[in-house]
């Protein structure tokens, strides 16, 4: 089943029970030489979700989410990797997930991976890799058995969302990154759902592992005073406005690069991982030392696509203080304008300190110190960037300690106030108009399994109002969804209704005689079995549906006049109208068309027989016989009161084709399905006539009951034979 022999496995992307803070993009590694792992086909790495879903969720949006997750990936600027899911029922349905050829996202919900067994993981993603640090095989696993995971925010669950971004990140070959703000920040909680959304040190993390074009570094070494090596020292470079943008570990030499920047000045620092973030939260096997204190290096500018060295840099001598720790609610939400009461444990905050922001948009106030903790107010200004923050804490001594990523701006959540119309096709195609607040560019809308984004059936109107173009669906009742590109949600529970929404193109014919028993067809769409039809409120007979486009019916008696509303109404009482009119004459009637065939050039003499033909009549060879559009006129060469016309065929294709009587208005139509063959010149002459007339006056009106069967023209020894045959109404 595996493959060489010489591979290795790494389990190192997990998610612990907790949530901490700190910064840097880090990659998996081999761990016997330190290579970086990475797929060699980056453009198209597969993955496929299990069709066994989860255990905690009904409506399989456990999938939608996953692709949410993907598309988050998918979506870096200046990276090649692609997550490329594949939707065949039959890969949805393996479990072999140790195969080589499948990398599946599946729920555990009995511990048989295998991984699971001391219950504090949320998420697991084995990868193997061969010697030279290729990937060949990675799979991502919730812990089903343990805990319980949600999509739609259910208290005390797991969002799949979050989780899932978080171990795709690994499967593309990231580590898990000190940043509290990162996605690849090792801990997850109950309510977190900010790490849906990549930082910009998650993206820096794919331009570095996968570039598609020539991004900025800045290099260095870091020692200690007295001029030793750093090794595993967190190197943060952050914009001039505080926002934090790329780190790494520095080598067991103290040599650093930040990678995947973009061009412009950065303020570059280092950091101990003591805490929330430890080496033990990483997969490298490398030194890591926390013997020194938080130092800043200032600030540095770097080239589109240059490096920039920022030479030796002298740590500070260590100390005790730390902000942060794994039990933290990490990163602390703040939406701009709203004060947050927060609190961050660690050690050494005394009173006498200070507490930063690294934004000028965001603001700390009333604080308290208590050794073990501090307690604070944030605030974000009413513009401030949407992002992540850095807090930290300098004593009175100087020693400085920070928490990259600590706080995280984000929207206010987005709401959902009404859909207009509230219902939609399960052909797709209708246009919904989705109401409410705190819209912004990026977002996106998720109704039942699809997702719609700008430009792929979403339209940003403003911040009170979007649109949306529905795709195919399943009949029932979905939530929408309004995601922010920050992560962050707003829902309207069975907001939508997916159902057969009857839509009339076309009623044929559009009048009938008072009489009843005129045969109509309906032409339109989403048409269901079950559904009534009625004319001025009387409900109609004789209601066939021939498919999801057609119904028919004959009519009831009813007085002359119109024009009446006619309404399709469906099970779920869906109706969709048209007009239809009561004429005091009787219906035309055909009874018969002599010859019944002809050549295919025209030209032919047709005689056609009938009862009540309109005075002023037109006859049409091959329109369509259940909307009566299209076809070709004859020329009428002769008539004889209401009972008779002769006309001279058109020509047309080789084939039977329709014969239509109508009145130039269309209220008096007579029509009959395959009346008349065409004959290509290679075939003989033909005819037919009709051997019973009907004694129904509703039979033929509209033409959809078979009122004869034409004759077709049997050559036989060279001497030509002629079959008649003969249906009769019933």
């Amino acid at each position: 089943m595996r493959g060489a022999s010489g591979r290795k496995l790494l389990v190192a992307a997990t998610l612990g029970l907790l949530a901490g803070a700190v910064a840097g993009h880090l990659r998996l590694v081999h761990t016997g030489t330190g290579a970086a792992l990475r797929w060699s086909d980056p453009s198209s790495v597969r993955f496929v979700v299990s069709s066994q879903g989860s255990a905690d969720i009904a409506d399989e949006s456990e999938t939608t989410a996953v692709r949410l997750a993907a598309r988050e990936w998918n979506a870096v600027p200046g990276s090649t990797a692609r997550l490329v899911e594949s939707t065949s029922a039959a890969q949805r349905a393996r479990t072999d997930w140790q195969s080589d050829d499948l990398h599946l996202v599946w729920f555990d919900e009995t511990g048989t991976s295998g991984f699971f067994a001391g219950g504090g993981v949320v998420a697991v993603t084995p990868i193997w890799f061969n010697g030279s640090g290729v990937i060949t095989d990675a799979d991502v696993i919730f812990n089903g058995r343990d805990w319980s995971f949600t999509t739609s925010g259910q208290p005390g669950r797991f969002d799949v969302q979050d989780v899932a971004a978080h171990e795709l990140g690994h499967l593309l070959g990231l580590d898990h990154s000190p940043h509290c703000a990162a996605t690849m920040y090792p801990y997850v909680d109950t309510t977190m759902i900010l790490h849906r959304s990549l930082s910009p040190d998650d993206e820096g993390g794919m331009r570095h592992a996968y570039p598609s074009q020539a991004h900025s570094t800045i290099t260095g070494v870091v020692r200690r005073v007295g001029g030793s090596a750093v090794a595993g020292a967190h190197v943060v470079a952050r914009t001039p406005g505080g926002m934090p943008r790329g780190a790494t570990l520095s080598a067991a030499n103290g040599d650093f690069a930040i990678r995947g920047l973009e061009p412009g000045s950065y303020e570059v620092y280092a950091a101990p991982l003591d805490g929330p973030v430890v080496v033990g939260n990483l997969s490298t096997t490398s030194a890591v030392q926390v013997d020194f204190g938080a130092s800043s290096f200032g600030v540095h500018q770097v080239a589109t696509g240059g490096t920039t060295s920022i030479g030796a840099r002298t740590l500070a001598l260590d100390h005790s203080t730390v902000l942060g720790r794994a039990w933290d609610d990490l990163p602390l939400r703040l939406a701009p304008g709203v004060p947050r009461a927060c609190t961050l444990s660690g050690s050494g905050l005394a009173p006498g300190s200070m507490l930063e922001s690294s934004r000028d948009d965001v603001a700390i106030s009333n604080v308290s110190w208590f050794g073990s903790a501090v307690s604070f107010v944030a605030t974000a200004s009413t513009g401030a960037d949407i992002g992540p923050v850095d807090l930290q804490a300098r004593t009175a001594l100087g020693e400085l300690a920070i928490a990259t990523g600590a706080l995280d701006v984000a929207p206010a959540n987005p709401q959902v106030l009404s859909l207009s119309p509230a219902q939609g096709s399960p052909s797709g195609g209708t246009s919904i108009l989705v109401q409410g607040g705190g819209f912004r560019p990026g977002c996106v809308v998720v109704a039942g399994p699809h997702i719609y984004a700008e430009g792929d059936g979403l339209q940003y109107l403003d911040a009170t109002r979007l649109r949306i173009e529905l795709r195919a669906d399943q009949p029932g009742t979905r939530d929408v969804v309004v995601i922010d590109a920050s992560g962050v949600e707003g829902r309207k529970n069975a907001a939508l209704l997916v159902a057969a929404l009857p839509a009339i193109d076309v009623v044929f014919p559009a009048a009938g005689s008072a009489e009843g028993g005129t045969l109509v067809h309906v032409v339109g769409a989403d048409f269901e079995s079950g559904s009534s039809i009625s004319i001025d409120g009387v409900v109609q007979d004789e209601i066939e549906l021939v498919d999801a486009r057609t119904l028919s019916f004959r009519t009831r008696p009813a007085p002359p006049g119109g024009p009446y509303t006619l309404e399709v109404r469906s099970p779920a009482g869906q109706v969709a109208s048209s007009a239809f009119v009561y004429h005091s004459s009787p219906d035309p009637l055909l009874s018969s068309i002599s010859p019944a065939a002809g050549p295919s050039s025209g030209g032919a003499l047709v005689t056609i027989l009938g009862e009540n033909l309109p005075v002023d009549l037109e006859v049409v060879f091959g329109a369509d016989p259940t909307t009566g559009a299209g076809g070709v006129p004859a020329a009428i060469s002769a008539r004889q009161g209401r009972g008779s016309v002769q006309v001279a065929a058109p020509p047309g294709p080789p084939g039977r084709t329709s014969v239509l009587v109508r009145d130039p208005s269309g209220t008096f139509v007579a029509l009959v399905a395959g009346a008349y063959t065409w004959e290509s010149a290679s075939s003989g002459g033909g005819g037919c006539t009709i051997a019973t007339a009907p004694t129904d006056p509703g039979q033929g009106a509209a033409g959809f009951a078979p009122v004869f069967a034409c004759a077709a023209w049997l050559w036989l020894r060279s001497r030509r034979r002629m079959l008649v045959a003969a249906v009769h109404p019933r």
